[in-house]
């Protein structure tokens, strides 16, 4: 079982994602309790894109990530992918 997550934004920005991030946070206990053996949970920083509805602070951060991604590439540890 692999679920993708969320991590929990520092305050303030925690504070309209606050259902968000519980909603997140109760599925991860599901999954380790009805997984035990065999699940992976994925926290990404932040994930860009177009997603028609979201909420405006995360239609916000992801506007932001075509900015990221040449710091993100442009790594160490990026030799190493190939």
């Amino acid at each position: 079982m692999v679920f993708v997550s969320a991590p929990s934004p520092p305050f303030p920005a925690s504070i309209p994602l606050r259902g968000y991030i519980e909603g997140k946070e109760s599925v991860e206990k599901l999954v380790k309790e009805r997984f035990p053996s065999s699940f992976t949970i994925l926290k990404p920083s932040v994930i860009y894109g177009n997603q028609p509805g979201a909420h405006p602070l995360i239609s916000t951060i992801r506007a932001f990530g075509p900015l990221q991604e040449p710091l993100m590439t442009k790594t160490p540890l990026h030799n190493f992918s190939g």
